[in-house]
């Protein structure tokens, strides 16, 4: 990972976030989730799919 070669602990850089999401018949069940940081954002826009508009405007930046 790119952020591990950079000297950076990706774990700061892509925190783990749970959630609890209420499902029928009162069900709570836990969704895992990330909480980004702007230089992973910039970093998954930098590998993305440069036919999706998001990346392409990330790509001409």
């Amino acid at each position: 990972m790119t952020q591990t070669i950079s000297g950076n602990n990706p774990e700061h850089h892509f925190a783990g976030a749970g959630k609890m999401i209420a499902g029928g018949k009162g069900a709570v069940q836990i969704v895992l989730d990330y909480q980004l940081s702007r230089s992973a954002c910039d970093l998954i826009a930098q590998n993305g799919d440069p036919r999706k508009p998001e990346i392409d405007n990330n790509h001409a930046t």
